[in-house]
């Protein structure tokens, strides 16, 4: 790594600038040379110079949360992300899991999208996810046989699920 000072040819030929320094006017010299060039930018703690933001993000699986403070308060972003790791489990990516399972089931068979939506809110308001929650197969087999007709298992669905993201 070499360590010299900032020169304005060091954001050219990027896609993405990020200034993270102490010395406020390196800062917004940075951001002036990355505006210049129409390059997305962000200068840490300072949200009134970036043309993006980093958000704090809950992942689980595919289901994603990104909590922002418009960076007013990183500290209090972080704070929120570690209580909805709390409450949101991996519970939620598994339900994203077999909902994709479905909709490609269903598209595969030739449904139109547009018919999905109503199908995927019976799931929903059937309490899908606390179903997904307990591991209940059964109970979620015949909620999808309710809603969905013969054909779809949990099992099968998520051992596809599986498949198709490998």
């Amino acid at each position: 790594m070499e360590r010299r000072e900032y020169r304005a040819s060091d954001v050219q030929g990027r896609f993405l600038v990020i200034g993270a320094t102490d010395d406020e006017r390196l800062n917004r010299r940075i951001h002036a040379d990355a505006e210049q060039l129409n390059l997305l930018c962000n200068i840490a703690d300072r949200p009134e110079i970036c043309n993006f933001i980093l958000p704090a993000i809950v992942r689980r699986g595919d289901f994603m949360m990104a909590i922002s403070t418009a960076g007013k308060s990183p500290a209090f972003a972080k704070h929120m992300r570690q209580r909805l790791e709390a409450q949101f489990g991996p519970e939620y990516g598994k339900l994203l899991d077999l909902m994709g399972a479905i909709r490609q089931k269903l598209l595969a068979e030739a449904h139109e999208p547009e018919a999905h939506k109503p199908l995927f809110e019976r799931l929903i308001a059937g309490n899908l996810l606390e179903l997904v929650t307990v591991g209940e197969a059964d109970r979620i087999d015949r909620l999808l046989g309710d809603v969905l007709g013969p054909g779809y298992h949990y099992d099968q669905l998520m051992t596809a699920s599986r498949q198709s993201g490998e």
